[in-house]
């Protein structure tokens, strides 16, 4: 018998070894995927570069599946500014008729232009109907205000001034209440992209069906209640509505009431805004980047 070592690898090790370089190779390309260009839209599109440096720019990845409360639907994914100094952070609140979307929508172009000209973009998750009752979803909102000024801006080095709500369809409902209604946190400004105002003209409408049941039950009070324009005072914090004319989805007459009402003294003029676009659709790209300067710079602190 030889005295010396038996150095060959048995099969079965050469059969681990193959099965864990080809799990390496799988998480590289993993990696790779997350950071390639992304559909701009949920389901499909064309592609949209993340960041002005095109995908393999550091800056264009981002932290996903982060918690910022202990609700079932407390996660946020948090979008670096595509600049070296961040300006603020907007909080985005996704559309969906308070059933459907995420925070992954912050993935279309006119969210991740923000981007571009030096926000930073978190984008959260909230309860969702019919399983939430209003106002779980308004809720969620206000935990995300708090966590991000009391440990999301610091845990991942972003602005914790100014925090700007943005939000589009539903979740633009969301973010004016947040700001016109006075208990609880507030943005330091709020953008609401077609949101609705008064939900007695229209409770008719799937969104108000999905919060406040079929009409048949609905409580007129409630419905009065959980309207924004009904909370709306000259003290109340920073909001630009923004609608479009031609909105198919929700009436433009929703901001027009807004408009009204801030002009008959209820609200304040320059904290205050209505913006009518002719021909924006029911879509979060009747907000940019330079209509949200204009709106910020006429602030005062601003």
């Amino acid at each position: 018998m030889r005295g010396d070592v038996d150095t060959r690898v048995p099969r079965r090790a050469h059969v681990r070894l193959g099965l864990g370089l080809l799990l390496a190779v799988t998480s590289v390309l993993g990696l790779l995927s997350a950071c390639a260009p992304q559909p701009t839209q949920p389901g499909g599109g064309g592609p949209s570069a993340v960041c002005d440096g095109g995908p393999e720019d550091p800056s264009g990845g981002s932290v996903n599946a982060t918690t910022y409360g202990a609700g079932f639907f407390n996660y946020a994914t948090i979008y670096p500014a595509c600049a070296t100094t961040a300006r603020g952070t907007v909080m985005y609140v996704h559309g969906g008729s308070y059933t459907s979307g995420s925070r992954f929508d912050a993935g279309w172009p006119p969210i991740q232009e923000l981007r571009r000209h030096g926000w930073v973009v978190v984008s959260i998750d909230y309860a969702l109907s019919p399983v939430a009752k209003w106002p779980d979803h308004v809720d969620d909102v206000r935990t995300a205000i708090t966590w991000w000024r009391t440990n999301g801006a610091a845990q991942y080095s972003a602005p914790v001034w100014p925090l700007v709500g943005v939000g589009w369809s539903a979740g633009a409902q969301l973010v004016e209440w947040a700001n016109l209604e006075d208990s609880g946190p507030h943005f330091d400004a709020a953008v609401s992209i077609s949101g609705a105002t008064y939900w007695p003209d229209r409770a008719t409408s799937e969104a108000a069906v999905n919060l406040f049941g079929p009409v048949i039950i609905q409580d007129p009070a409630l419905l009065v209640q959980a309207s924004t324009l009904t909370h709306l005072d000259p003290a109340d914090a920073p909001v630009l509505h923004v609608h479009a004319r031609n909105d198919g989805v929700v009436s433009v007459n929703q901001a027009i009431l807004l408009r009204d009402a801030i002009a008959s003294g209820r609200g304040d003029p320059v904290r205050h805004q209505v913006v009518l676009d002719p021909d924006c659709g029911h879509s979060p790209a009747c907000l940019t980047p330079e209509l949200l300067d204009s709106y910020l710079a006429s602030l005062p602190g601003f």
